[in-house]
């Protein structure tokens, strides 16, 4: 209950913020269009709450990722009963357009206060592409159509993967970053061909070796 009542307030906050300016920025990726967190919009309320500020609420699956947002959609990462969630809002409404499920791949152990879906989607205006540390990388399309899946790992961290893609051009960029076999790996949006073949620093041995990545599966 305290988990869904938290995804309640921040999608609220959401809303609050980026619907107040007469066209308000897009969102769509952790912490914003450059990373840092900070809008170059003005004008939004320093007062919000159920009754006060707000323009709409809805109900979300349970989850630590943040919202993106599009012109015109919400994306939310989450997890509940063993089934990890895509979820798209309208942006204007709050009305639920489409939810996909996949199963996880792995159960991980890590710290309780990270979440399946703790890592915030990344979208491209268009599409979404959602990646979960127990199952991989996931791209779909503004109708919730499936484009692509890439199976990844399992991954090696105590605390629980967390990084959070990002575009590059026309690339998706992951940082698996773990306690072996750490790696940076860049997949095309349009096939999820991964790019290259990503190196990592293992920081324990002092050299540089070739990432461990498994061999991606596309379905």
């Amino acid at each position: 209950m305290k988990c869904r009542a938290h995804r309640f307030f921040w999608l609220q906050l959401a809303l609050v913020v980026f619907s107040f300016p007469a066209r308000a920025e897009d969102w769509t990726r952790f912490r914003g269009p450059n990373g840092s967190g900070v809008s170059k919009d003005s004008g939004f309320p320093v007062e919000f709450g159920k009754d006060k500020n707000a323009i709409w609420r809805t109900s979300v699956r349970p989850g630590k990722s943040s919202p993106v947002l599009t012109a015109r959609y919400i994306f939310l990462a989450g997890f509940e009963k063993e089934k990890l969630f895509t979820q798209c809002f309208d942006r204007e409404t709050g009305k639920l357009v489409w939810e996909r499920a996949e199963n996880r791949t792995y159960k991980q152990n890590g710290n309780l206060l990270n979440s399946p879906a703790a890592i915030t989607p990344v979208s491209d205006g268009e599409n979404v592409y959602v990646f979960f540390k127990d199952f991989g990388l996931i791209s779909y399309g503004p109708n919730g159509n499936l484009r692509w899946r890439v199976q990844l790992g399992p991954f090696m961290n105590t605390m629980g993967l967390a990084a959070s893609p990002i575009l590059a051009g026309d690339s998706i960029v992951l940082v698996a970053d773990q306690l072996r076999g750490s790696y940076i790996a860049a997949f095309t949006g349009a096939t999820a061909r991964c790019a290259g073949r990503p190196r990592a620093r293992n920081r324990r041995a002092g050299r540089r070796r070739c990432c461990t990545m498994r061999r991606a599966r596309l379905r």
